[in-house]
């Protein structure tokens, strides 16, 4: 499995981050969301963050196959 660093040189990971970050803020609730906004260093953005780097990780490793 290739490690994020490796990952994020590829050409469509920052294309892909940026339509995943949108699809993933976009679905949470309000209260979630205006905290990551707020506080873009904090848990809340850190978990998306997190969940946004799984599913990239999953679509490119993927495509590899």
């Amino acid at each position: 499995m290739q490690h994020i660093h490796e990952l994020k040189q590829q050409p469509e990971y920052w294309k892909l981050h940026k339509r995943i970050w949108e699809e993933e803020f976009n679905n949470l609730d309000l209260d979630i969301a205006q905290l990551v906004m707020a506080n873009p260093m904090g848990p809340e953005a850190d978990q998306l963050e997190k969940k946004v780097i799984i599913k990239i990780e999953d679509d490119l490793l993927h495509k590899k196959i």
